[in-house]
C-alpha cells in the first residue's frame, strides 16, 4: 500500500491556489481602465541623481526647474556644485529653452508663477554669494525669489532669511504685482524680527520690485510649519500646515503628545494677522500638506496614521508607520464637514489636490506603495517602493476612479511638480529611477535618477469628436473637374484631421485641416468614397459618414448636345423613372447608381423614350450616367 504524505498535499493544494491567485491577478491587471492617459512624456537629466521640482503651463509650452549637481553637454551656463536648472518645453514636450542659475554654491527652484506679461517669479534657495545670487547678505542658506522677463533674463533677485539656515516652502503672487513668500526658519536676525524656536513658519511680503513690505513668524517653541500659503476669495490667506505642541502663537490643541502632531490650519488678513485657526486630527500623526478654497469653505490634504479624534476610516494600524491620505472638508471658519481616509494597507503620502469644476468633485495626486484597500494597479507589487497616485474624487471625497502610474521602482515628487492646464490636463516633474512600466523615455544613468516629465489627460472627455460628413461635389468628369475641394465642420476636441479617398487609384488628396483638395486620376471613372477623422493628443475619432462622388470622363466634344437633348423625370420618381433622349440617332448607354455607389441599373439603348419600374428600390438619391459615343453626362434624381 502506498502512503499519501499530507504535508505533500497540503503544499500542492497551496502551490495551485497560488497559481490560480497568479493568474486572477494577471487577468485583473491587465484589465485595469486607465482613466488618464500619458500624452507625452520626456526624461531629463544628467549623469548624477538630478531632483525636480516646480514646474508650470505657459504660452508656448511647459517650464519647469530641476536641480542639477554636474554639467553636461545639453545644459547652458552652468555654475558648479548645484544649481537651478530651468527647462521650456513645447506642447508636446520638446525642449525649446534651457538655462542654469545660480552661483558656486547650491541652488534649486521649487515652485515657478507664471504672470499674465509671460514673466515669472521663481521661488527656490541659495546659498551662493555669487553669479545670479548677488543678493546673500547672510552668508548661509536663504530663501531666494527670482523675477525673470519672457526672454528668462533676470529681473531682480532677493535673498531673505537669517544667518543661519532657512527654508523655501510656498509663493504666491499678490494684485500689486508683488509676492507673498512662505518658508521656514530656525533663528532670527537678518531680514526675520521674530522667533519663538524650533523650527517656525515664516511669511514674508515682497512689492513688486523685491522690497520687504512686512513680515510674520508664526509659531510656538517647537517646531512648526507651514507648507501652503492659499489666496482666498474675500482678500485673505488661508495657511496649512501642522505643529507639535499648543504654545506661543497656537491656541487649539488634538492631543497632548509632544512627539505626535497635529494639522494647522490659518487664515490671516492682508497685513499676514491671524483671523482664525483651528487644529485637526487624532491621537497619533497628522499633517496638512494642500487646501483650495471650495464653494463654501476649504478642502485640505493631510496625511495621518490616527484613527480617532476627527479621523476616521484608516487602512492600517493606528501609530504605525504607515499613513493614509487624509481628505478634509471644512466650512469657511476651519469646523469639518466630512473627511474621509484614502489608501491601503502600506504607506501614502498626499500631494495636490485640485477643484474639478465640471464634475463638482476633486482631482488629487499623490504617491502610494499600496496595493490593496483603495489603491489597485500598482507597479511594484511588493510594495517596496512608491508610484503615483491619482484618484477622482466625488463632492464627498469618495473615490469615483484611481490610477497608479509609473514603474516597478520608485517615483517621487514634490508639493509643486503638479500644475493644471484644465479640468482635464494636467502636467507633473516626477523624479523617477528607471526605464517600464508606464516610463516609455530613456534614463540617462543605468541606476540614478532623472526628471520624467509627463502629461497627463483626462481622454475619456477630451477624445477627438467623429467629424461630419465631407460636402462637396459629388458628381464630375475627371477631365474639367481634374480638382475639386471638399471640407468639413470643425469637430469637438479636434486638433488635426486625415482625409482618406478610396479607391486609392481615383486620385489623390492632401490637407489635414477642415479642408481637402483631390487631384483626380483623368482616367477613372466609377464611385469615389471620400471621408475624414479627426485626432488630437488623445488619439484619433471614428472615420465619418463616406460621401459617395461618381466620376466619369467625358472626352468628346459635344457634352453639351447630350446635355440638352437629355430629360429624366419626373423627379423625384415613385413608380416610373422615365429618361428620354430626344436626339436618339445614335445608340446610348444607361447606367444608374445608388447613394452606396452601387449600379442598379443598365441598359444599351436607341429608343427616345425608356420607362424604369423604380416602385421597388430604396428610398434616396440616384445616379443617372447617360453615355453616347464619347460625350457623357451625369444627372441625380430621388425615388421616394
Amino acid at each position: 500500500m502506498k502512503y499519501i504524505n499530507i504535508r505533500t498535499l497540503f503544499k500542492v493544494y497551496i502551490m495551485k491556489n497560488k497559481i490560480i491567485l497568479f493568474l486572477f491577478l494577471l487577468i485583473y491587471s491587465l484589465a485595469v481602465t486607465q482613466n488618464v492617459n500619458i500624452t507625452w512624456q520626456q526624461c531629463l537629466g544628467t549623469d548624477e541623481d538630478d531632483s525636480p521640482y516646480g514646474i508650470a503651463y505657459t504660452p508656448n509650452g511647459i517650464l519647469l526647474g530641476i536641480g542639477i549637481v554636474v554639467d553636461n553637454d545639453s545644459i547652458s551656463n552652468y555654475h558648479g556644485s548645484a544649481d537651478a536648472w530651468l527647462v521650456e518645453l513645447d506642447t508636446l514636450g520638446n525642449i525649446i529653452w534651457e538655462n542654469c542659475f545660480g552661483g558656486s554654491g547650491g541652488e534649486s527652484f521649487r515652485k515657478i508663477i507664471p504672470l499674465p506679461d509671460s514673466e515669472y517669479y521663481l521661488l527656490g534657495g541659495t546659498n551662493s554669494t555669487d553669479g545670479d545670487a548677488q543678493s546673500n547678505i547672510h552668508n548661509s542658506y536663504d530663501i531666494w525669489v527670482v523675477k525673470i522677463d519672457s526672454a528668462k533674463h533676470i529681473i531682480w533677485e532677493r535673498c531673505l532669511g537669517s544667518y543661519v539656515h532657512d527654508s523655501p516652502t510656498d509663493i504666491v503672487a499678490t494684485d500689486d504685482g508683488g509676492v507673498i513668500v512662505l518658508g521656514g526658519i530656525t533663528s532670527s536676525g537678518g531680514d526675520i524680527s521674530e522667533y519663538f524656536g524650533g523650527t517656525d513658519a515664516w511669511l514674508c511680503r515682497l512689492d513688486k520690485d523685491g522690497n520687504i513690505l512686512w513680515e510674520k513668524t508664526y509659531g510656538g517653541p517647537n517646531d512648526e510649519r507651514f507648507m501652503k500659503i492659499l489666496p482666498t476669495s474675500h482678500n485673505t490667506y488661508v495657511l496649512i500646515g501642522g505643529f507639535y505642541i499648543s504654545e506661543g502663537l497656537i491656541d487649539c490643541q488634538k492631543d497632548d503628545s509632544p512627539i505626535e502632531k497635529d494639522v494647522w490650519l490659518m487664515e490671516i488678513d492682508l497685513l499676514g494677522n491671524v483671523i482664525w485657526q483651528n487644529c485637526s486630527g487624532g491621537s497619533y500623526y497628522d499633517d496638512g500638506i494642500d487646501v483650495i478654497e471650495d464653494d463654501d469653505g476649504y478642502v485640505f490634504t493631510a496625511y495621518t496614521n490616527s484613527n480617532d479624534g476627527d479621523v476616521s476610516g484608516l487602512h492600517g494600524n493606528p501609530g504605525s508607520i504607515h499613513e493614509d491620505i487624509w481628505i478634509v472638508k471644512v466650512d469657511y471658519n476651519g469646523n469639518i464637514e466630512w473627511q474621509n481616509c484614502l489608501g491601503g494597507s502600506d504607506t501614502e503620502f498626499p500631494g495636490s489636490i485640485y477643484k474639478d469644476s465640471i464634475g463638482k468633485g476633486y482631482m488629487f495626486f499623490g504617491l502610494t506603495n499600496s496595493n490593496d484597500g483603495d489603491v489597485s494597479g500598482n507597479h511594484d507589487t511588493y510594495g517596496f517602493t512608491f508610484d503615483i497616485w491619482v484618484a477622482k474624487l466625488d463632492s464627498v471625497g469618495q473615490i469615483e476612479w484611481q490610477q497608479c502610474i509609473g514603474s516597478s521602482n520608485r517615483e517621487i515628487f514634490s508639493l509643486h511638480a503638479v500644475t493644471k492646464k484644465d479640468d482635464y490636463t494636467y502636467a507633473l516633474n516626477v523624479q523617477s529611477l528607471q526605464q517600464g512600466g508606464d516610463v516609455e523615455c530613456h534614463i540617462s544613468k543605468p541606476i540614478g535618477y532623472d526628471a520624467w516629465v509627463i502629461q497627463l489627460k483626462d481622454c475619456n472627455h477630451y477624445a477627438p469628436h467623429q467629424p461630419h460628413q465631407p460636402t462637396g461635389t459629388d458628381t464630375l468628369c475627371v477631365n474639367t473637374d481634374s480638382i475639386t475641394t471638399y471640407t468639413t465642420l470643425q469637430a469637438t476636441n479636434a486638433w488635426y484631421y486625415q482625409w482618406q479617398l478610396q479607391p486609392e487609384e481615383a486620385g489623390t488628396i492632401t490637407g489635414d485641416s477642415l479642408t481637402a483638395i483631390v487631384n483626380w486620376n483623368p482616367n477613372y471613372e466609377g464611385p469615389a468614397l471620400l471621408k475624414v477623422r479627426s485626432s488630437n493628443d488623445c488619439g484619433e475619432s471614428n472615420w465619418s459618414d463616406s460621401l459617395v462622388i461618381q466620376a466619369y470622363t467625358c472626352l468628346g466634344t459635344d457634352d453639351n448636345d447630350i446635355e440638352n437633348s437629355l430629360r429624366v423625370y419626373p423627379n423625384p420618381a415613385t413608380n416610373t423613372l422615365i429618361i428620354e433622349k430626344q436626339n436618339h440617332n445614335k445608340p446610348y448607354n444607361i447606367e444608374i447608381y445608388n447613394s452606396t455607389g452601387t449600379k442598379v441599373f443598365t441598359t444599351n439603348t436607341a429608343t427616345k423614350i425608356t420607362s424604369i419600374d423604380v416602385s421597388e428600390w430604396i428610398s434616396g438619391v440616384y445616379v443617372v450616367k447617360v453615355a453616347s459615343g464619347s460625350s457623357c453626362v451625369s444627372k441625380k434624381v430621388v425615388v421616394r
